[in-house]
């Protein structure tokens, strides 16, 4: 009994293992007949179709858009460049027109003053020429009143006194005349200077009106440099007593005179260094506190040459 029932269990597992297999060759068998007659599109096959349409119009709209926004930069680019190029040779123009203007400038004081040197240098000339035959005559004079001295000795002492007077005061004038002819040059460069700042849009007023105090104060040192060319110094001899007397009123009379000059020169001098320090400081203020290099100076052969 056991037996059979054993192989009884034996064939219903063998028909339940089997029947499924033969069930789904049967169904692959018929799907597979159905489908070389018909195709049939589901609702997910059209979505996904409307899915890719809509991708792709939105690669081509941001494709166009993309190729839009090239093409807008390119042409902000070349209008900008354009811009650069005209403001660029605006700049360029406007350079150029102002070194010219400097340049007319620079010649135009560089002129004024060869032109000034050049007269006085004349004037001092002729003051020389003038003063040649004051000295011709005030030694005739000079002789005459040296019969009055019977000491030969003192005679010629006082001859000596009298010529070496005169070298002095010629080469002092002409020391004094060198120094002024130096201040005038460092006025010149100033005054450059002063221009260039003003180009660039500095205002130099205060500056050129110390250089116009500054010209005025070379003008009156050249006026006492001609008279001081043309002083001829005679003793007034009297009397052997009073010949010592007259000889020392005479060397005091030089010197008054040479200091008063030197003072003149000096105040020039003065007045240049004035405008030059009011240029650097009108430079500092508009340079936003940047610090000028260049000192305030004029030559030192000038300041070197009035104080001898």
């Amino acid at each position: 009994m056991k037996k059979y029932i054993k192989y009884a269990s034996l064939i219903f597992v063998t028909v339940a293992i089997t029947t499924p297999f033969a069930f789904a060759e049967e169904v692959s068998t018929t799907t597979g007949v159905a489908a070389t007659t018909t195709t049939t599109i589901t609702p997910r096959d059209n979505f996904k179709n409307l899915k890719e349409k809509e991708k792709q119009a939105i690669e081509s709209t941001r494709k166009e858009f993309k190729d839009n926004l090239v093409q807008e930069k390119t042409g902000v680019k070349a209008e900008i460049d354009k811009k650069r190029s005209e403001i660029k040779n605006m700049i360029g123009d406007n350079k150029i027109e102002a070194n010219k203007e400097i340049e007319l400038k620079k010649a135009g004081i560089k002129n004024e003053i060869e032109a000034t040197r050049e007269e006085f240098k004349k004037e001092l000339e002729i003051k020389k020429e003038e003063v040649k035959a004051k000295i011709t005559a005030a030694k005739a004079t000079l002789k005459t009143n040296l019969l009055k001295i019977k000491d030969e000795k003192k005679k010629q002492t006082v001859e000596n006194i009298v010529s070496k007077i005169a070298e002095l005061n010629t080469k002092a004038v002409n020391n004094l005349t060198e120094s002024l002819t130096k201040i005038e040059a460092a006025l010149s460069k100033i005054e450059v200077k002063t221009n260039e700042s003003a180009a660039k849009g500095i205002d130099v007023t205060k500056t050129r009106d110390e250089i116009a105090k500054a010209k005025i104060a070379i003008a009156d040192a050249k006026a006492l440099t001609l008279t001081q060319t043309t002083k001829v110094y005679t003793a007034n001899i009297t009397t052997e007593t009073a010949l010592k007397g007259s000889m020392t009123t005479v060397k005091e009379s030089l010197n008054t005179d040479i200091k008063a000059l030197r003072a003149k020169i000096q105040a020039a001098h003065t007045a240049v260094k004035t405008a030059n320090i009011t240029l650097m400081q009108t430079e500092e203020v508009n340079n936003s506190g940047v610090k000028v290099e260049e000192k305030a100076k004029v030559e030192e052969g000038s300041t070197t040459t009035t104080n001898q």
